[in-house]
């Protein structure tokens, strides 16, 4: 498969993706298990915060800071653990988990620590969920936040004003294969409609999700 028509099916935002993006194959047979709102347990909640006053958030946040900065140069990831991909509608990357690099619990604390950073803009979690398929006998399964921007009044019909997307919507995507984690999504996916402002930039976006200066 074509590595961009590889990279688009990963960031693609329908449901039925959410299965390939763990990296299954098509046309197989598949059976729902469950699908569940995703809560965290006490246990969980106190491991993010001790992950949060850790040094492995921040060597999280650098490295994803100094990829995008190579990316930005010269159009290229030099890690073959992040990908990014720039589409006219959807910007956003995706990190191949590897055991021999990162605790999976860090790297669970990082998929809820992208949402909580989003959320301080103003976002509103629409959906927290997950969701468990059986599918050439293996289980995917597929944790989610989707976010989209903060609520606006409607405008009157006839004003030139229009609505401010900010980013687009959101969609935080962490996929695992028989409770294995397989890879990280965040990606950003705008409105084109004619009634809402141009989106603003996924550097500020990525500047403000992975800012190193936070306590």
């Amino acid at each position: 498969m074509d590595f961009w028509k590889h990279l688009k099916k990963i960031f693609s935002n329908s449901d039925k993706s959410d299965a390939l993006s763990c990296g299954a194959q098509e046309n197989r047979e598949t059976q729902q298990l469950s699908h569940t709102a995703l809560q965290r347990s006490e246990q969980e909640q106190d491991s993010y915060h001790e992950w949060l006053c850790s040094q492995n958030r921040h060597a999280m946040l650098e490295w994803i800071n100094k990829s995008y900065e190579d990316y930005s140069n010269c159009c290229s990831s030099y890690d073959h653990a992040l990908d990014f991909l720039m589409i006219p509608t959807v910007n956003g990357f995706v990190i191949h988990y590897d055991a021999q690099r990162w605790d999976s619990d860090h790297f669970v604390c990082f998929f809820d620590y992208l949402s909580t950073r989003v959320k301080e803009l103003g976002y509103y979690c629409q959906v927290a969920d997950v969701k468990s398929i059986s599918r050439g006998g293996k289980v995917e399964t597929t944790q989610r936040y989707f976010l989209k921007p903060p609520r606006q009044r409607h405008l009157p019909k006839h004003s030139e004003e229009k609505l401010d997307q900010q980013y687009g919507n959101i969609m935080i995507t962490l996929c695992l294969v028989n409770e294995r984690i397989v890879n990280l999504k965040f990606s950003a996916t705008h409105y084109c409609d004619r009634a809402y402002k141009e989106p603003r930039s996924f550097h500020e976006l990525l500047n403000h999700v992975c800012d190193t200066n936070l306590a």
